[in-house]
């Protein structure tokens, strides 16, 4: 079985060529690292109809005293991911300014939004990044949480030194709607900070429950959940031992119009039984769908695809950028202001995610872009995106790179769509 899987893990995620590699691990470091009463639906496999009658309210929101910091303003504007963007411009972050001193460094927590699903959490270091973040202790109501996944959901360095971020919390167990959520030092609590919290915007919850057979194991699609920054899955595979194979897989979502949901993040682990099985539990965070979409396509999928690069200098009018066997990327406008640059692109052929995120500027030496935008889809579009860079010289060549690759891989037997329409 481990020669097996070992196989396959050679198949789908093959050696990247060494001659990319310097160039792959730069647009990676460009990546972004996302009173209401829960809402339960019971979705279906498209194939049996589901009815479902269930509604929301806004609750109130602090849009203009969010604005805490002059010049900069909200993070979750300024770093943030799609979703946590629109959850700042929708009114639903609560503003903090609470300020605690690490290794003689001043943090300052700025804003923070809990969606139901994750805590997000806005900060500055005056002094640069340091990865106080790695060293924390988290307690909800007192009681010290101890099974969650965390990172950075957006973060940059700014102009004079400082560095803005959102550290993002998944928790693995449930947690009430209103809570403390305290952060402390690890080890010595030397530094202590308290953050009342409250669940912000509706947040829809359909159970699937749809069971699949695979390679020997099982895997059972649990639930999806909308809420004000992401859109949730969950899945839990089953297997009579400790298995590789879903910590690699991937998964695409399309909603019923073909536009595909950006993911920001994937968490998993690996639990035994007492009967000697293993559960291993993922739970994935996409892009916010607002309006909620009526169907919900579920595509996993094994390896990264990646099979090249490709760029072009910009000229002032449209071109096209092949993305390999997997279609092409054509570049409308790029708009200049200064030294902030807006792209306008479209991808044509077989439309994912990694293909939409994979596009960035860099000069003529190869130094990229700073990100101030990630690529996010035009309203109204399906393969339409606009992304936002910044150049220290705005007289320098503007060159645009994108990543090329293989045609995804689905695997029938896990795909799935399931019918959330109300």
């Amino acid at each position: 079985m481990e020669q097996w899987e070992e196989a396959i893990k050679q198949t789908v995620n093959p050696s990247v060529p060494s001659e990319l590699e310097d160039r792959i691990m730069h647009t990676l470091n460009q990546l972004p690292r996302q009173a209401r009463k829960r809402k339960m639906y019971y979705a279906l496999p498209a194939a049996v109809l589901a009815v479902v009658i269930l509604f929301g309210a806004r609750a109130p929101v602090f849009a203009e005293t969010i604005r805490s910091i002059p010049v900069i303003g909200s993070i979750f504007e300024l770093v943030g991911n799609v979703g946590e963007r629109k959850a700042s411009q929708d009114g639903l972050v609560s503003p903090l300014g609470q300020q605690v001193v690490i290794d003689g460094k001043t943090v300052t927590f700025t804003e923070s939004l809990y969606d139901g699903s994750s805590i997000h959490i806005g900060f500055i270091n005056d002094t640069g990044n340091f990865e106080f973040w790695n060293h924390t202790q988290i307690s909800i109501d007192g009681k010290r949480l101890t099974s969650y996944n965390a990172d950075l959901s957006g973060s940059r360095t700014l102009a004079d030194g400082s560095f803005a971020g959102i550290y993002t919390i998944h928790p693995d167990q449930e947690i009430p709607e209103s809570f403390t959520l305290e952060l402390s030092s690890l080890d010595d609590r030397s530094w202590h900070v308290a953050i009342s919290m409250k669940l912000q915007g509706d947040e829809h919850a359909y159970l699937i429950n749809d069971a699949r057979v695979w390679q020997d194991m099982t895997m059972l699609y649990d639930k999806t959940v909308f809420n004000s920054s992401s859109v949730t899955l969950s899945i839990r595979w089953f297997s009579n031992e400790k298995r590789e194979l879903p910590s690699v897989m991937n998964y695409q979502i399309f909603d019923d119009k073909g536009r595909v949901l950006q993911i920001f993040s994937h968490n998993g682990k690996d639990t035994p039984t007492e009967d000697g099985h293993y559960v291993y539990s993922s739970q994935l965070n996409f892009e916010r769908m607002d309006p909620i979409p009526k169907s919900l396509t579920i595509k996993p999928y094994l390896g990264s695809g990646m099979t090249g690069l490709e760029t072009k200098r910009w000229e002032g009018k449209s071109l096209e950028l092949s993305q390999g066997e997997a279609g092409s990327v054509r570049i409308e406008h790029i708009e200049q202001n200064n030294n902030t640059f807006t792209m306008t692109f479209e991808v044509e052929g077989e439309l994912t995610s990694d293909r939409t995120r994979y596009v960035w500027l860099e000069n003529q030496y190869g130094v990229g872009y700073d990100v101030l935008q990630y690529p996010q889809r035009v309203e109204g579009t399906v393969n339409q995106y606009q992304a936002v860079f910044t150049s220290t010289n705005p007289n320098d060549d503007v060159i645009i790179g994108t990543e090329q690759f293989h045609p995804r891989d689905y695997i029938d037997d896990l795909t799935i769509t399931v019918d959330i329409s109300k």
